[in-house]
């Protein structure tokens, strides 16, 4: 829906409609970093496209200027690998030994847990007895 159907919306249905009648029916999005990098390097590439070409300049390192402004302009690294681990090619399923050791933990945490409970259980069971 437009802004203009949405602003029609509230005035046909009045004040009675309370608040959320006078919003907007989707939210607006806002652009995560990597698009908000795309769109001003497709809107740089525009005027650049219909500009005579420009000259190289000479001397000094080839490229290095373009690097250093794709380094600004890039998106922050996610994720929790770090610049020395780059993984290549597929990462193995767990073995059996895994597998049987992560089951045993995971039975570990619900005994304890169970622990827990029933002794808070049998302490609120046991204050309300009456004492002799």
């Amino acid at each position: 829906m437009s802004d203009i159907e949405d602003q029609v919306r509230a005035s046909t249905q009045g004040k009675n409609g309370g608040v959320l009648v006078n919003l907007p029916r989707t939210r607006p999005q806002r652009s995560s970093p990597r698009r908000a990098a795309a769109r001003k390097r497709a809107a740089l590439r525009e005027p650049a496209a219909t500009r005579a070409p420009v000259r190289k300049r000479s001397g000094g390192a080839p490229g290095r200027s373009r690097d250093t402004a794709r380094r600004n302009n890039a998106a922050p690294r996610q994720g929790f690998e770090s610049e020395n681990e780059n993984m290549s090619g597929s990462v193995q399923p767990p073995g059996s030994a895994e597998f049987i050791a992560s089951a045993a933990e995971a039975v570990g945490e619900l005994a304890k847990a169970g622990l827990s409970t029933g002794e808070r259980l049998l302490k609120d069971v046991l204050s309300r007895l009456p004492h002799s």
